[in-house]
């Protein structure tokens, strides 16, 4: 999330720059090259909300433990955790929270393909909120 953000940041300092004439390219402004970097940026950004609604939708449903919490200093937290699976696979990831603030050792939902439990997506780290 904060690389698509970076990037995209990036792509606007650039082309505001360009625009207002703080850059002076030799050809005009290379409008090519925003183009495909917007593309890219939103197809990243559609494909991973994609995924969020597929599994929140269609996936199964787990409570995970929260094992602690790391501040990357940018005022993003990541979130570590654990559930297990219907069949009692234990698995174990990491997602940001986004804003929700969970304390360790408190449970938070998760969303998994039940085929596949490594493909999952926690609560607090999903744009999507559930009823």
């Amino acid at each position: 999330m904060q690389l698509t953000v970076a990037i995209a940041l990036t792509v606007l300092y650039v082309g505001i720059s360009l625009t207002l004439g703080g850059v002076q390219p030799r050809s005009g402004v290379p409008w090519w090259f925003f183009v495909p970097a917007t593309v890219v940026v939103l197809a990243f950004g559609i494909l991973r909300r994609r995924r969020e609604i597929r599994l929140i939708r269609d996936g199964e449903t787990a409570m995970a433990v929260v094992e602690g919490r790391t501040n990357s200093g940018d005022g993003a937290e990541e979130v570590a955790y654990h559930f297990m699976t219907v069949d009692g696979t234990t698995v174990s990831g990491r997602g940001w929270d986004m804003g929700y603030t969970v304390p360790e050792e408190s449970g938070i939902p998760v969303f998994y393909d039940a085929g596949n439990p490594k493909d999952h997506v926690v609560a607090c780290a999903s744009w999507f909120e559930t009823e």
